[in-house]
């Protein structure tokens, strides 16, 4: 939400959140097709009804405050409890299993983040369970903190542009993306449409006559354009005249600036429905970026110029004179990520200043994005420029680069900018002068262009072995163990070490492996491992099965957004430990890691088998005393794939005693029993039939095995569960530990009535039945004269939890022991029943006066009685 909720999105909000990704360089895809929600019936936008006076009443803003109040407080309960009371329910279902299915695929793919709305993501059939039963670790990451939409805005990259060279070089120019080329009138421009803001670019040159003003090419414009001129002013850049001209009209607002060279207009359009829009820094960023494609200007300086070479930092540059090393300015960076080595010298003679600043990243670390470091420096050196007159991104030998030149008018100076990237090392160019030097435009042309980066000599690599003499690596140093407060367990080792003269740092990440731990194959376990290295905005470009040795391996080469940097993860296997190898590296100089990662072995045996089954450890383990071996076999449970045979272990275990049977929520019987149920198996409903009788004096065992049946969905399971429920009810101690899910298959939960009403009044028992009763009611699984010789009982416990609600406080009332009884009332036919709501509507809480009122207009005979309660909700 916005601040200003009445401001609108400059286009629809699947392109604006299409928009921010992009300007994070994101992969995109999608989880879902645009015809899984065209059934969907908008529901905040077809609520509004009318009372019998005829007044209309929006409910959407109720609706809203509850949503958000769940949202705020994390609460996925409350949220799935809501979402059964929906009728398009099933078609959700539908949907979440269409998304679990491709989360699925894709994350076997790629590193990707996943966004889905809260309504997919709980109960039974949401996206968590359906994920976990494909074996995935699915955890809760709370935010310590929240951000305003707006600010998070603010302080996104800026969306990376490409710069466009016309087809017949005559031109470049900077935009969002890639143009198509247009036609009209015999004439072609290139054409570009930013969906994130809804403006366009056009870009174009043509052929006029020597003497044809702009004047008379303005007044074909607005012929053509069927536009008013609302303003025209001549303007002059790079030496070349022009005119700014700003027109309206019922298509938009533009604004072009007309350029003259000879006999060649250029023209450079931005328009956009909103008139904010053709003045903004984009606009601005897109008309300074232009350049016509013109030899450079020549200096006519016969001096000598004096050549720099630093063969160690891989590049070469010539001075007017020798160049002084400029210590004291180095001395500002200590204490930063940053180290600095600058060369400079102010030449009398040719009254120019010029600057060689070579910044290199620190040991273990590396630059993020190109555009972010650009736009850190411009900020900095704007502020000594009164003026910019130009600006450009583009590329220099193969790397990213940056030019800005502008005066400082109260200084009467010119100055220029020169950046070149090159993986983790920056040459930073500075040149200028006076502005009444005519020559000091060529002076910073001529000391940019004879920038020249070389390759780096060969850096002589050799055999080390780890300070634990654990591995052996090729290396330009020693290793030594670092602090890593990101390593992925406490047990992680992290070994380093630098190539001072590629500025890269290589890593070694080396940990034990689970002894509980085993897989389907080693691929499969190397690829999981490796994911955790690989950020979520990363790009995997390759990935390859390989060898270390007899140890195997997995090698990933991935693009990091945003920058020239390749990142290489290899994790190898063997015996008790996994090795992770990594290192960011400039996209040429690939190659030079090779010997790092393909001469890694191991001193150790090639290691047990991961493919060999440790249940009979693993459950051992879930039942020690030492808390410490019990944490790491519990952990282990969670990602674990059992298989078939594991089953006889399985029940077994379900029934032995655990460090933390003391909880109520994803304990290790929780785990155990989402593991049977995986199966569908009905050996699992044999065991339970045996074992139930027998545990009495064990209520919450029984609790277990009730919600093992209700997970199998087969006639039989749920043939046993009505005779248990019935026949056998447990015992009643703390509902909490009774998870019983009958939501999957409503036609088998049909099976269960009409007995399992006479349960009705059980505390253990009762909002389970009510909460299934109304769904069943709602969906007509069942019929309202099936209820009736249950209509008193209902009755009885509408009216005692609508009067609980009365005198309970907000804070005392449990909304979620109330909203299945409302529920229940809503959904029947019964009068008597439909009128208990009206009691519901003098609660305390905000949360269950809502929930009655959302159903009551449901209804379709709501009386004056309903409308009168309703409106007492203020």
């Amino acid at each position: 939400m916005a601040k200003n909720t009445k401001e609108l999105m400059p286009t629809i909000m699947d392109t604006w959140l299409q928009s921010i990704a992009h300007r994070h360089n994101k992969w995109l895809g999608a989880i879902e097709d645009v015809g899984d929600q065209l059934p969907l019936l908008d529901q905040f936008g077809t609520s509004i009804q009318k009372t019998p006076e005829g007044k209309s009443f929006d409910p959407t803003p109720l609706l809203l405050e509850m949503m958000v109040n769940y949202y705020l407080k994390k609460d996925l309960n409350a949220i799935e409890k809501w979402l059964v009371s929906r009728e398009d329910r099933f078609d959700m279902i539908k949907r979440n299993k269409k998304m679990a299915y491709r989360i699925d695929s894709l994350a076997q793919i790629r590193s990707i983040f996943f966004t889905v709305g809260a309504a997919h993501l709980p109960g039974d059939s949401g996206v968590i369970k359906l994920l976990r039963n494909r074996g995935f670790h699915v955890e809760p990451v709370w935010s310590s903190k929240t951000i305003d939409p707006d600010d998070y805005l603010k302080n996104l990259p800026e969306l990376k542009w490409i710069t466009f060279r016309e087809a017949n070089g005559d031109y470049e120019i900077d935009l969002p993306g890639t143009p198509s080329p247009l036609v009209s009138n015999g004439v072609e421009t290139q054409f570009y449409m930013d969906l994130s803001t809804m403006t366009f670019y056009m870009a174009g040159g043509l052929v006029a006559p020597n003497n044809a003003s702009l004047d008379s090419v303005t007044k074909s414009m607005m012929k053509n354009m069927n536009a008013d001129l609302i303003s025209s002013k001549p303007i002059t850049y790079q030496s070349l005249s022009g005119l700014e001209n700003v027109f309206d009209s019922n298509d938009g607002h533009f604004v072009v600036r007309l350029l003259k060279d000879g006999n060649t207009v250029y023209l450079l359009m931005v328009g956009s429905e909103k008139e904010e829009v053709i003045t903004s820094p984009d606009a601005g960023r897109y008309f300074s970026s232009f350049k016509p494609l013109k030899k450079p200007s020549k200096t006519n300086l016969k001096d000598e110029w004096v050549l720099l070479s630093l063969p160690e930092k891989g590049v070469k540059l010539e001075f007017p004179i020798k160049p002084k090393r400029n210590k004291a300015a180095e001395s500002k960076t200590e204490g930063t990520n940053w180290s600095f080595q600058i060369y400079d010298l102010f030449d009398m003679k040719q009254e120019g200043y010029f600057l060689l600043n070579i910044r290199e990243t620190m040991p273990g670390y590396h630059l993020t994005e190109d555009s972010v470091f650009f736009k850190e420096i411009e900020t900095s050196i704007k502020d000594n420029l009164t003026k910019v007159t130009e600006k450009q991104l583009r590329t220099y030998q193969g790397y990213p680069s940056y030019y800005l030149k502008g005066i400082n008018e109260d200084q009467g100076t010119t100055f220029g900018l020169f950046m070149v990237i090159r993986g983790n090392r920056i040459y930073q160019l500075v040149a200028g002068g006076a502005t009444s030097n005519k020559n000091v435009d060529g002076l910073i042309e001529r000391f940019f262009t004879q920038l020249n980066l070389i390759e780096y000599d060969a850096t002589p690599y050799s055999r080390k072995n780890s300070p634990s003499n654990s591995f052996q690596v090729y290396g330009p140093k020693d290793f030594h163990v670092v602090a890593d407060s990101n390593a992925t367990t406490s047990k992680t080792v992290h070994y380093t070490t630098f190539d001072d003269q590629r500025q890269v740092t290589y890593e070694i990440y080396a940990e034990a492996i689970s002894p509980y731990l085993w897989t389907a194959t080693d691929s499969a376990f190397l690829e999981e491992k490796g994911k955790v290295y690989i950020a979520y905005n990363d790009s995997i470009e390759s990935k390859k099965a390989m060898w270390n040795g007899k140890a195997p391996s997995l090698h990933w080469v991935v693009k990091e957004p945003g920058n020239n940097l390749k990142k290489l993860v290899r994790v190898v296997a063997s015996k008790d430990s996994l090795y992770t190898l990594i290192t960011v590296i400039q996209t040429q100089e690939i190659n030079a890691s090779d010997i790092f990662f393909n001469k890694f072995l191991t001193t150790t045996a090639p290691g047990k088998n991961l493919t060999a089954s440790k249940t009979s450890l693993l459950l051992k383990d879930l039942q020690s005393k030492d808390t410490a071996t019990f944490e790491e076999a519990k952990e282990a449970l969670s990602v674990v794939k059992f298989d078939k045979k594991d089953l006889p272990s399985l029940h077994q275990h379900l029934l032995k005693e655990f460090p933390d049977d003391d909880n109520y929520y994803w304990t290790v019987r929780h785990q155990l029993v989402d593991k049977i149920a995986a199966f569908q198996d009905k050996s699992s409903i044999k065991f339970v039939k045996e074992k139930y009788p027998s545990l009495t004096k064990q209520p919450v065992l029984q609790y277990h095995l009730i919600g093992l049946l209700s997970d199998i969905l087969t006639k039989d399971a749920y043939a046993l569960l009505k005779t248990i429920l019935i026949q056998n009810t447990p015992a009643e101690i703390d509902d909490r530990f009774l998870d019983i899910n009958w939501f999957d298959s409503l036609e088998l939960s049909r099976t269960l009535y009409p007995e399992i009403l006479t349960m009705v009044q059980l505390p253990l028992l009762s909002d389970n039945i009510l909460n299934l009763t109304a769904t069943l009611l709602r969906e007509e699984y069942l019929s309202p004269t099936d209820l009736v010789p249950f209509e008193a009982t209902l009755l009885q416990i509408g009216k005692e939890k609508a009067a609980l609600a009365k005198i309970q406080s907000a804070a005392e009332t449990s909304f979620y022991e109330l909203q299945s009884t409302i529920r229940l009332m809503a959904a029947s036919k019964n009068k008597e029943l439909n009128n208990v709501l009206n009691e519901f509507l003098e609660a305390n809480n905000l949360s269950i006066k809502m929930q009655a009122a959302m159903l009551m207009l449901d209804k379709k005979d709501i009386g004056t009685a309903t409308c009168l309660g309703f409106a007492g909700i203020q």
